[in-house]
């Protein structure tokens, strides 16, 4: 079984790019809308909290987007989204720490 769905993602590469261009921008505006809440309302720990609380937290929103996009394949999708959920906390916190994303308290 596992052969068959690995054969599947060689086969259907458009859809692992439309799947993969999907997630990144649901956690782009994910990202883009918990930052721009946190630095108007909170501090900057209640900041950093409403960011990776709102993005790490939506997996099954990403595992919803997968089943009404994909069906059957939501599993390959919702893995993808998982790697890519946690290397865009990474980056994220570094990019914040960088550019001083939030304001001291």
């Amino acid at each position: 079984m596992t052969s068959i769905n690995a054969e599947l993602i060689f086969v259907e590469t458009a859809s692992l790019l439309q799947a993969l261009l999907i997630l990144i921008v649901f956690y782009l505006l994910n990202f883009a809308i918990s930052m721009f809440v946190g630095k108007w309302l909170f501090n900057r720990e209640d900041s950093i909290t409403l960011v990776y609380s709102t993005v790490l937290r939506n997996h099954s929103i990403a595992l919803g987007i997968a089943v009404t996009a994909f069906g059957p394949q939501a599993g390959l999708i919702l893995a993808i989204a998982f790697v890519l959920q946690i290397q865009a906390a990474t980056w994220y916190g570094r990019i914040a720490d960088r550019f001083n994303f939030f304001k001291e308290n």
